[in-house]
C-alpha cells in the first residue's frame, strides 16, 4: 500500500465509533488466541480485521496495523467522551484490556511464531502503536486507568487480595515487558520506559509497587536471574548509542529508586540502591558515565541518582 492509501485508509478508520475498534480488536485477539492455542500455521489463521455490516455483508478489510494508526489518532483527537467510551464499556475496562492483550500477545508471537510476521506486520510497529495509544490515554489524564489493579485471590475466607505487593496491572506489566523484548524497537523501549517512569511519580509514589511487580513479571517470564536484569544491560549496552534511550533508562532508574514517598521509605530506597549496585550500577560506573555523557539531561538524572545515594555505613556509625 502506497503512502497515499495508508493515509486514506486511517482517516476513514479514525471516524469509526469506539465499538468498531472493540470489534475488530476483539476479532483479532480471538484469532491470535486460537493461532497460539492450535499451533497452525498462517494459512490457517488470518489475522486480519474483517467484520461483517449490519446486512451481513463483508466489510472492508484492514490490516491490523491500520486499525491501531487509526485508533491512534482517534484517541489523540477525539473528546473526552470518545475516549472514556473506547476505555469503558458496560462498566468495564473494555477497550483498554483489548490493547494491552493485543500487545500481550504481539509480544509473544514474534517471539515464539516467527512465520506469522506477514500477517501481523512488523513487530516493532505493531508494538510502537500500541505504546503510542497507552502513552496518549495517559497524557489525556487517563492514567488511573493504566494502573488499574489485577486483583489476586486470597487465602479462604479472606476474599480477594488488594494491597500493592500482591496485585499487579496488567498495562504496566506488557509495557515493562517491551524492555526486555528482543524484537521491540528501541524507540518503544524508550516510551515504555518514559511511562513507567511517570507511573513512579504520580500521587506521591503510590503506584511504585505495581511498577515494581511488573518487573518482577518481567523477570518471571524472561527467566531472569535479578529483577532489573534486562534494564540495566539494555542501558551499558544498547543505550549508550541511542541518545534518548540512554536518558530514559537513567530517568527511570532515578525515579524508581528515589520515588517521593509519603512518607520516605528509605529501607525500600537502600534495597533498591543495592540491587541496581549488584547489577553493576556502582558510583564508579555512573560516575564515569557522567564524564563521558554528552546530554545534559543524562547528566542531571546520573547526577540525582549520585546525590540520592545512601550510605548505610556512614549512618550506622554515626547512630553509633
Amino acid at each position: 500500500m502506497d503512502d497515499c492509501s495508508a493515509k486514506t485508509a486511517t482517516t476513514a478508520i479514525a471516524g469509526m465509533p469506539p465499538n468498531w475498534f472493540h470489534k475488530r480488536l476483539l476479532s483479532v485477539n480471538t484469532l491470535m488466541q486460537a493461532f497460539i492455542d492450535s499451533n497452525c500455521d498462517d494459512k490457517q489463521v488470518k489475522l486480519n480485521c474483517r467484520n461483517v455490516d449490519k446486512n451481513g455483508n463483508p466489510e472492508r478489510e484492514y490490516t491490523v496495523l491500520q486499525v491501531l494508526r487509526g485508533l491512534e489518532s482517534s484517541l489523540r483527537t477525539k473528546s473526552d467522551s470518545w475516549v472514556t467510551s473506547f476505555l469503558i464499556f458496560k462498566g468495564e475496562q473494555h477497550g483498554l484490556n483489548l490493547l494491552v492483550r493485543f500487545l500481550t500477545f504481539r509480544l509473544y508471537v514474534s517471539t515464539k511464531k516467527q512465520q506469522q510476521q506477514r500477517q501481523l506486520g512488523s513487530a516493532g510497529e505493531g508494538v510502537h502503536l500500541c505504546l503510542l495509544c497507552l502513552r496518549i490515554i495517559m497524557g489525556r489524564q487517563f492514567e488511573q486507568v493504566l494502573v488499574a489493579k489485577k486483583k489476586k485471590p486470597g487465602k479462604e475466607g479472606q476474599g480477594e487480595v488488594t494491597s500493592s505487593s500482591q496485585a499487579s496491572s496488567p498495562a504496566l506489566n506488557a509495557i515493562a515487558l517491551i524492555i526486555a523484548h528482543p524484537n521491540a524497537l528501541l524507540s518503544a523501549k524508550s516510551i515504555a520506559l518514559e511511562l513507567l517512569a511517570t507511573v513512579c511519580v504520580m500521587n506521591s509514589g503510590a503506584h511504585h509497587q505495581l511498577v515494581l511487580a511488573a518487573f518482577e513479571h518481567v523477570q518471571r517470564e524472561m527467566a531472569e536471574e535479578r529483577r532489573f536484569q534486562s534494564l540495566v544491560q539494555l542501558f551499558t549496552t544498547s543505550a549508550p548509542f541511542h541518545r534518548r534511550l540512554s536518558v530514559s533508562c537513567m530517568q527511570f532508574i532515578n525515579f524508581v529508586v528515589n520515588s517521593p514517598f509519603n512518607p520516605p521509605d528509605l529501607n525500600l530506597r537502600v534495597c533498591l540502591q543495592v540491587e541496581f549496585r549488584q547489577l553493576g550500577l556502582d558510583q564508579a560506573y555512573l560516575k564515569k558515565r557522567l564524564q563521558n555523557c554528552s546530554s545534559a539531561d543524562q547528566q542531571g538524572h546520573i547526577q540525582a541518582y549520585l546525590d540520592n545515594i545512601i550510605d548505610v555505613g556512614a549512618l550506622l556509625g554515626q547512630s553509633g
